[in-house]
């Protein structure tokens, strides 16, 4: 099997900062981390961009804590981009 865009997707998560013009590749998923701000929680890159990130860690009396993905949205994430790219 020949590996070409058909058949591979590449999944990271949100700490890997991609550009823009590769963040909304058709072939590339990104799975955000959640970040907190005290309780405050916030998908990365969903609910809490760049720019707003940094105004909130300037103001903020604590550093922010993050938490990977579940290994259920893994999971989940994976069984979905295995069916579109199933051939028979």
């Amino acid at each position: 099997m020949i590996l070409d865009r058909s058949n591979t997707a590449l999944v990271v998560d949100s700490t890997a900062d991609l550009p823009e013009t590769l963040a909304h590749d058709p072939n590339l998923t990104i799975v955000p981390l959640t970040v907190f701000f005290g309780e405050e929680a916030y998908l990365d890159w969903v609910e809490l961009e760049p720019a707003e990130f940094y105004e909130k860690l300037m103001a903020a009396p604590a550093l922010p804590k993050t938490s990977q993905p579940s290994p259920a949205i893994w999971g989940e994430l994976y069984g979905k981009l295995r069916l579109g790219f199933v051939q028979e």
